[in-house]
């Protein structure tokens, strides 16, 4: 399974987390197109006083001020003066004095390189229809622009500014894409948002290491686990990546496709479609996590779920 491995190096210039075993870090590279910097949401510099309307996007309350949704952003007079540049089936929206202007053919190509490595990772076909991506130029411009003080994606594009990652982005608007839509199990979105983050986080190994301090999330309340945020956190979503990375290497694609779509609650779908209980997932995912990394230490025993509280903050 080593070509699982494989196919994640090098795109966006970094490694993303391993889906099967024997992968290590040494295979990572680097190239312009990935920016490794993770930042805090910066304040708004523009400057600009516009009354904010409430609007959703992305799944989630937010507020924005100026970006119209009722058009398409490839319609929106917003982005009117926005040059544009076209790559397969990418097309890069930017301002013509956006500080990477000269990077964008890269950047496009990259993005193409990403999806053909998830589509192989996933096993499912890739998309060809326009994938529209809005390079802006930093948080000032994003909020105001998007009205998300980080970059995302959405049914509709990607929204992206410096200095982020490029995956999280990409693949919340591959949802869509691949799935048709957000699962109902947060741990699901969640999950696939942070296995192809390509931040070079092995969460086998994240996981393995909650477990040995006793911070592990017992799945039973991982599903359950309202603070996942795979935009912002990589505690809840470093285990749920680590999780559906555990499903596309055990049950497959069609496994995860099966979870993802299936109704709530998190139970009846594993029920239904493995005939198991979540209890009994959660011990086939720390086996394979045990084998993919190695073996827990024995001299500390893995507390069972009714024992243990979820922990409710990023441990240090």
């Amino acid at each position: 399974m080593r070509h699982f491995c494989r196919v994640l190096f090098g795109v966006f210039g970094i490694a993303a987390v391993v889906v099967a075993a024997g992968c290590s870090k040494e295979e990572n590279s680097s190239d312009q197109f990935q920016n490794q910097q993770q930042v805090q949401a910066s304040s708004d510099t523009s400057g600009q006083s516009v009354p904010p309307i409430k609007v959703t996007l992305a799944g989630a309350d937010t507020t924005a001020v100026k970006r119209s949704l009722h058009l398409p952003p490839w319609e929106d007079t917003i982005f009117t003066d926005f040059a544009t540049i076209k790559h397969a089936n990418f097309v890069l929206h930017y301002p013509a004095t956006h500080q990477h202007a000269d990077q964008m053919i890269p950047a496009a190509e990259g993005y193409k390189t990403a999806l053909a490595k998830v589509s192989e990772m996933l096993g499912m076909p890739e998309p060809t229809d326009t994938i529209h991506v809005y390079a802006l130029t930093g948080p000032g411009q994003g909020r105001i622009m998007s009205g998300q003080p980080f970059p995302f994606g959405d049914s509709q594009a990607v929204y992206y500014w410096p200095n982020y990652s490029r995956g999280p982005s990409l693949m919340q608007h591959l949802l869509y894409k691949f799935f048709g839509g957000r699962s109902k199990h947060e741990i699901m979105n969640h999950g696939l948002i942070a296995l192809f983050d390509f931040g070079g986080t092995n969460y086998h190994a994240t996981t393995l290491e909650f477990l040995r301090e006793g911070k592990f999330i017992p799945l039973v309340k991982l599903v359950e686990d309202t603070l996942m945020n795979s935009t912002i956190e990589r505690y809840q979503s470093a285990e749920a990546g680590s999780f559906v990375a555990f499903l596309l290497a055990f049950h497959g694609t069609t496994g995860v496709k099966a979870i993802y779509d299936a109704p709530l609650p998190f139970a009846y779908a594993v029920q239904s479609n493995f005939k198991i209980g979540v209890d009994s997932l959660q011990r086939e995912w720390i086996t394979f996590i045990e084998r993919t990394v190695g073996p827990i230490d024995t001299t500390m025993s893995v507390p069972p779920h009714e024992q243990v509280a979820p922990i409710q903050v990023k441990p240090k």
